[in-house]
């Protein structure tokens, strides 16, 4: 996998996280809005009615929408970092926010599952590239730089393209 296929890999992973992330703003919304009007708020596989404890609802729906509000928002900027970032950073913190927001939301869960997939699959990718594993069939038994992306010959001790020693990269 060269650089341009890495960023066009993780552009796609970018716009999937964003749309995960507004997702979850939307279930946000969509709690506020008829766990207002009809007075059930569901969390995970807890039920909760009004009879007769409505300031407790309020407060759990309000706490529950702040919670995804924050949530959906850190899942934004986190995947907007993932290409600026140049570390595994983004998709940890997107992971981890997936579980999150899966656990705590019940109903529409398509937006923390884009979340996951989206973490999984760009920690998975950076493992798989750290290691100089080339990811396309064209490059079978080839290194990828980690530093530039050049895709060498497998015997090769030092990237042909910015110099970088594959010896330094299995030591570190």
């Amino acid at each position: 996998m060269d650089l341009s296929e890495k960023n066009n890999l993780f552009s796609l992973l970018r716009i999937l996280g964003l749309l995960g992330g507004i997702l979850i703003l939307v279930q946000a919304a969509f709690i506020a809005i008829v766990g207002i009007i009809v007075g059930t708020v569901s969390i995970g596989i807890v039920h909760v009615s009004y009879q007769g404890r409505i300031p407790f609802v309020i407060i759990l729906v309000l706490a529950l929408v702040i919670i995804g509000l924050i949530i959906g928002v850190m899942v934004i900027m986190e995947s907007n970092q993932i290409i600026s970032s140049g570390t595994m950073r983004p998709f940890i913190a997107l992971l981890i926010l997936g579980i999150i927001s899966l656990f705590l939301d019940s109903g529409f869960v398509l937006g923390s599952v884009l979340v996951i997939i989206v973490g999984v699959i760009g920690i998975s990718v950076y493992f798989v590239l750290s290691f100089g594993i080339s990811l396309s069939p064209f490059h079978a038994g080839n290194r990828v730089c980690p530093s530039c992306g050049f895709v060498s010959s497998g015997n090769a001790n030092y990237c042909p393209s910015c110099g970088r020693s594959f010896k330094e990269e299995k030591a570190t």
